[in-house]
């Protein structure tokens, strides 16, 4: 059965560790923030989703459906870890999307995008967006996160008509990070 419509969680430097038996179906959004207004933010909590059978993440097309950041006027820190794990089945993410960011607005620096990892004992269908950014305005910035999707089935990434995006980007300054398939 679906998780229930909207799961939202503000944690600084946690985790968000979800096993399912024997499948999950998310019909909302997972969020582990650090915010602040102005100063310095820490890092956005790990997500870690795990299940014996399939994961399917059901997004509304407008936003993202697992998110980890950290956001601030100052100095921010990490994007946190995200991972979904399957045992024995698929995964699906569609129509929504994974992101895990740094970003600093006015004037601050911000730090590394978080790893974003999939992780699937059959097959892996991507219909949505994966990102990893470290986004600051006027500072400088370090690396988008690596990205990793492994599959032991079949990997598909499709469109269906809209441009879909697997990116790790770095905007002001810094490198990004290492995108692999495997």
């Amino acid at each position: 059965p679906p998780l229930p419509r909207s799961i939202f969680f503000l944690m600084i430097g946690r985790q968000i560790i979800l096993t399912f038996l024997p499948y999950t179906s998310i019909e909302g959004d997972i969020s582990s923030s650090s915010i602040a207004i102005a100063g310095t933010t820490q890092n956005g909590g790990d997500i870690i989703l795990t299940a014996d059978g399939d994961i399917t993440i059901e997004g509304d097309g407008e936003s993202s459906t697992i998110s980890s950041r950290s956001r601030t006027n100052g100095n921010s820190g990490n994007g946190g870890l995200i991972k979904l794990e399957t045992l024995d089945g698929n995964i699906a993410v569609n129509n929504g999307g994974l992101n895990s960011q740094s970003l600093s607005g006015s004037n601050g620096d911000a730090n590394t995008g978080g790893q974003i990892i999939l992780r699937s004992s059959n097959d892996l269908e991507i219909e949505g967006d994966i990102n990893s950014s470290s986004i600051a305005i006027a500072g400088t910035t370090q690396n988008g996160g690596d990205i990793t999707l492994a599959a032991d089935g079949v990997l598909t990434i499709e469109g269906d008509g809209e441009s879909r995006t697997i990116t790790s980007t770095s905007i002001s300054f810094g490198n990004a990070g290492a995108g692999k398939y495997g």
